[in-house]
């Protein structure tokens, strides 16, 4: 296994937090757009608000155009914001547990557009500020450092994530960026984080659990203990193979869309049918879902962490055997065993 626990200290205001972090995430383009043209996110946030209490993402693209609150406004109480750089909201392309295909109308976006929101972000409110992609605008592994390294060096109060993208349009796969980012590993020292999506990782979990070990393997043979953050990975399955692999960090919004059930993501309505009861409406059943998927995130996370600290495989009830027989394949691919 690969899987470690790392602290993340924000350095303004000192506050630390230890991985793994499996960070619900807010987002117009998933949540879309009800009655009059509000915002759905706007609602689950209202719901959400009272049981995230450590982490969370919301897009810098939503906070431009108001589908969500202000940074001041926000009535979350979290000791660290992940502000999410805008790329998934305008790109027309949407990740693994999205059910169906949204209507896409993207606003404009660019980077001058993100980084007018980091520069008003309070000091008061902890971030975690993503380097800006768009799907319009892709650039050499080189251009994507030197342009994040440029944005993080101006705001030094807040932590930094390097987001790799693939360098052409054309390319749904990672391979290529990440092969040119391990020649020049050395040049992520001074970001706090390195995000990768989920589906640019590659079209199987045991390639996608491949390339973060890969990854990780890099990393450390260049003293970089930077943590890696898997976009769009929420679901307790993938965490816990993409965290055997060795990243840490999780986002995603299966919390939202689906019941987490022993361990697999099931139907809401059909699990609020047999959890809460027949007579329990949409609503109240979407409410206690968000609730229980929360709880559920938080033991999760304290059994990867005792995971890392033990080996003991039975921290890993539900998908115990699942993950334990992918880890041995991943450790036979990449011919090493940790």
């Amino acid at each position: 296994m690969l899987c470690r626990t790392s602290k993340i200290t924000h350095p303004a205001s000192g506050a630390s937090l230890e991985t793994p972090l499996l960070v619900p995430s807010f987002s117009s383009k998933a949540f879309g757009f009800g009655h009059g043209g509000k915002p759905e996110v706007h609602r689950v946030l209202d719901v959400a608000q009272e049981y995230i209490t450590r982490t969370c993402l919301v897009s810098a693209y939503d906070v431009h155009y108001g589908y969500v609150p202000q940074p001041q406004d926000l009535t979350l109480t979290v000791d660290l914001m992940f502000l999410d750089s805008g790329g998934y909201e305008v790109s027309d392309d949407r990740d693994l547990s999205a059910v169906e295909k949204p209507v896409h109308r993207p606003e404009d976006w660019d980077v001058a557009r993100l980084r007018a929101i980091w520069d008003r972000w309070p000091g008061s409110l902890p971030a975690v500020f993503v380097s800006y992609d768009h799907s319009n605008h892709r650039r050499s592994v080189s251009e994507q450092l030197r342009d994040a390294k440029e944005g993080a060096a101006a705001r030094p109060g807040h932590l930094h994530s390097f987001l790799l993208k693939p360098e052409a349009q054309e390319e749904r796969s990672l391979e290529p960026a990440l092969r040119a980012l391990q020649a020049r590993i050395g040049e992520l020292d001074g970001f706090q984080l390195l995000g990768v999506t989920e589906k640019e990782l590659g079209s199987s979990p045991l390639e996608r659990m491949v390339r973060i070990a890969n990854l990780r393997r890099a990393l450390d043979d260049a003293s970089l203990r930077i943590p890696i953050h898997v976009f769009g990975a929420l679901d307790p399955l993938s965490v816990c193979l993409y965290f055997v692999a060795g990243a840490e960090v999780f986002d995603g919004l299966t919390w939202s869309r689906y019941a987490y059930n022993a361990g697999q993501c099931v139907y809401l309505h059909n699990n609020a049918a047999a959890t809460y009861g027949l007579e329990v409406n949409d609503d109240e059943a979407r409410v206690h879902t968000i609730k229980d998927n929360l709880r559920y995130l938080d033991q999760l996370e304290r059994s990867l962490r005792r995971l890392a600290e033990t080996r003991d495989w039975a921290h890993l009830n539900d998908n115990r055997d699942l993950v334990r027989a992918a880890s041995e394949r991943m450790q036979r691919q990449i011919g090493r065993n940790d």
